[in-house]
């Protein structure tokens, strides 16, 4: 699954807050032992994918999860166009390889096209897509207040209520948010 979805949209929380998360308390039968590794790809996303694939190899689990997260470092960092094709290359590889691989793919929107126009995209990647908008006020106002209750306290309402009227709605919002509530 590719999960798409504008810069500071939640898409990274989501897949390893939501998604990641629930694997590791069993959400899929059995996926509380599946192996779960995260790689962005950096300045040397070959060395990077490399590194997780090892850790994943080693692991004789029949079900391996691999996550790229920030997929647009392979345009943002300065991989040459045939660095970005070997990435590629090696990721279908590595789905293919074995049955029990699963990928999960979080890239910005923004470079969703540069991604399909990277051989072999469409055809393995393709299709799968799940897009991220903002968050609603609602959901907004869960993510603010929901994680103070994992450590018994809560937070203002005022507080909550002012962080919703003042990012509510904004794309690239969340990052903001985080930083003014550490």
């Amino acid at each position: 699954v590719t999960v798409l979805g504008a810069s500071g949209t939640g898409k990274s929380s989501l897949v390893r807050a939501g998604v990641v998360a629930r694997l590791r308390l069993g959400a899929l039968s059995g996926s509380e032992c599946w192996p779960v590794v995260v790689v962005r790809p950096g300045v040397e996303p070959a060395d990077a994918l490399a590194r997780c694939v090892a850790v994943l190899a080693a692991d004789p689990t029949p079900v391996r999860v691999l996550v790229v997260d920030q997929l647009e470092e392979l345009f943002t960092l300065g991989a040459s166009p045939s660095h970005r094709a070997a990435f590629v290359d090696a990721l279908i590889r590595w789905k293919s390889a074995d049955g029990g691989h699963r990928l999960v793919i979080v890239v910005r929107s923004d470079y969703f096209d540069a991604c399909t126009d990277l051989p072999g995209w469409s055809g393995e990647f393709g299709g799968g897509e799940v897009v991220v908008g903002p968050p609603t006020d609602h959901e907004l106002r869960r993510i603010v207040s929901l994680p103070s209750r994992a450590f018994g306290t809560t937070i203002e309402p005022e507080l909550v209520d002012l962080v919703v009227r003042e990012a509510g709605g904004a794309v690239g919002a969340l990052p903001l948010v985080s930083t003014a509530l550490l």
